[in-house]
Parts: C-alpha cells; structure tokens; sequence
C-alpha cells in the first residue's frame, strides 16, 4: 500500500531526507485538539467514585506516551498526492512537498514487539459513548490501589484502541488517514527509517512555479541523486504544476548553474549532522 505524507519544503531537505527518516510527534502537537477526546463514560461504583481523579490522571499520563506519524492513502476515486486540502493544511499552501511511501518497506525492526500500531483512521460523529467499566476490579488489601488503577487503564485502552488512537471527527474523513503509533517511556525524539521505503517526491504548485527561477529543485535533485546512488529503486521527483492539464503529474527537471547555493546547503546540511 502506498502512503503520502506532506511537510514543508526547508523540512523534507534539513530534517528527512538527509538521515532518510521521520519523526514521531506526540498526540499534543496534532490541529485537532479532539485527539482523545472520542465519547466515552466511565461505569460508576465503589472503586471509581473512591479513586476518579486518580483514574482520570492515569489515562492522561498513559495517553501521553503514545507518538505518531500521520500519512493519507489512496481512496477509490483519488490519489493520496492530489489532496488540496492536505497540500493546504500540511505542504505550506502547495509550497512544499509530499513524500510517496511503500507501507511494506517501511524498517520497523529497531522497534520492539507490540509497541508500533499501524492503522487507517476511523470518522465518526456518533454520539453513543463507549462505556468503560472497573467492575472486576474491586479493592483487595493485597494490591496496592494504584496498581488498580493502572490495570484499569492499560485494559480499558487495550480495549477501546481504535477509539483512543484512530479516531477522528467526520471533518477530517477527506485527509483518508492512516496512522503509524508508537508507545514510548520517556521525552527522547524517536524516528522512523524510510530508507527503502520512499519511492517519490512530489513539488506543491507554487514551489514548482519558482522553480524556473531559483535552484531549489537542483538542490533537491543533487541530494536524491546522492541517495539514489545506494538504492536499487530510484527516487523520482514530480512536479504538481501542471496536474489540472493532463491528470497526473509531471516530471520536471532543473539544470542551473548556480552552484554557491547548492554548496551553502550542503554545508548547512553537514553542519546540523555533525550536531547531531
């Protein structure tokens, strides 16, 4: 399955290409601030009304290690790079770029067992409220109150999964979202490799149009072909400039001979691996 996934121009050269990875971002960071927020009641008796607030903080805490990468896929009567909105909303206004992905090449093995969640995002206005229950969970003077808690928690999630990770209001149905989820103890920044994974590039419109004018694209190209050199398949760059005239996109090539840009970049681009 292909997946797409839209970033800033200054981002695909600085940050993803060099190192060929992306990077996983807390739910937090996400437009929606309807993340977790899906409906849901939380069955009242002894052991909640004693412990709620305890309750309520431990999803929060356990929530907040959850980390994802957001793409959109194909649909029956679209392509995923051919989104306006997502070119609008995520790619700077059609300046930026979206990066074509093979699901099937995407390098999980640096992860352990369980902790990646790989999934297509479910919309839904439906108003009915997932009931969660702590029934089976009732005080014993043998086990601490907290581990209760944290038992409750890790079932309830384990069990409304979908609801709690892939769930998103019917506004957002046309980014067609497929999510890839990773559950992380502590603050360090964790990446995706997508070395052998990411197939194309795509040029938004308007940064396509300045293209003629500057040596962005040959930049662009000097660093694909430098990773190209180490691929069986190639990476292929298209343009979205002339999309509306033949349906699908272009192939665009630069052949400037401004060179002392290209070098600028490329010594900024070493600059930030040797701080890394």
């Amino acid at each position: 399955m292909k997946l797409y996934h839209y970033t800033k121009f200054d981002t695909f050269i600085y940050d993803i290409l060099p190192k060929m990875q992306l990077k996983f971002f807390p739910f937090s960071s996400s437009n929606d601030p309807f993340e977790f927020s899906f409906p849901c009641t939380i069955d009242f008796n002894q052991f909640v009304v004693a412990n709620y607030n305890e309750i309520l903080n431990e999803f929060e805490r356990q929530l907040l290690k959850y980390k994802m990468i957001c793409f959109c896929k194909d649909g029956p009567n679209f392509k995923g790079y051919k989104l306006p909105t997502m070119w609008a909303h995520y790619a700077e206004k059609h300046s930026g770029i979206c990066i074509e992905i093979n699901l099937k090449k995407l390098n999980f093995q640096c992860f352990k067992k369980g902790t990646v969640i790989k999934r297509s995002v479910h919309y839904n206005n439906n108003k009915n409220a997932k009931r969660i229950t702590f029934q089976s969970l009732e005080t014993n003077s043998n086990v601490l109150v907290n581990e209760l808690v944290l038992k409750g928690v890790l079932n309830s999630i384990r069990e409304y999964e979908s609801s709690f990770l892939f769930y998103k209001l019917s506004d957002w149905k046309t980014e067609n979202e497929y999510r890839i989820v990773y559950k992380k103890e502590g603050n360090e920044d964790i990446f995706l490799d997508i070395k052998d994974a990411i197939s194309r590039v795509y040029i938004g419109v308007r940064e396509s149009k300045k293209m003629h004018k500057s040596v962005k694209l040959e930049i662009l190209e000097h660093l694909i072909e430098e990773k190209n050199k180490h691929r069986k398949q190639k990476i292929e760059i298209f343009t979205m400039d002339n999309l509306m005239e033949n349906g699908r996109p272009k192939y665009f090539s630069c052949n400037s001979e401004d060179t002392k840009f290209l070098r600028e970049i490329n010594n900024k681009i070493e600059e930030k691996r040797r701080n890394n």
